[in-house]
């Protein structure tokens, strides 16, 4: 994310006016509130869209998409904070 960051702020396209970033949302791997709160943090003054994708789970896979409820609360605290999810 820093990464991310420090290239967006370089002005790398002309149209990149706000970059949206996808957001893959997996249960217990990366849908806990302190997530959204760190995001807020990383993205702080900088305008962006967060695209919250829900995880297809798939056969073979033992990962599972977040719950619609932890998935709406998340995007809360991303809106809370200002940032359009």
């Amino acid at each position: 994310m820093e990464s991310w960051r420090a290239v967006w702020q370089k002005g790398v396209h002309p149209l990149l006016t706000i970059p949206q970033l996808e957001c893959l949302r997996v249960a217990l791997v990366n849908d806990d509130p302190r997530l959204a709160e760190e995001l807020v943090t990383l993205v702080r003054n900088v305008p962006c869209k967060f695209n919250l994708i829900p995880f297809n789970p798939f056969p073979g896979s033992a990962l599972q998409r977040s719950p619609d409820a932890r998935i709406r609360e998340f995007a809360q605290q991303l809106s809370d904070a200002g940032i359009v999810a």
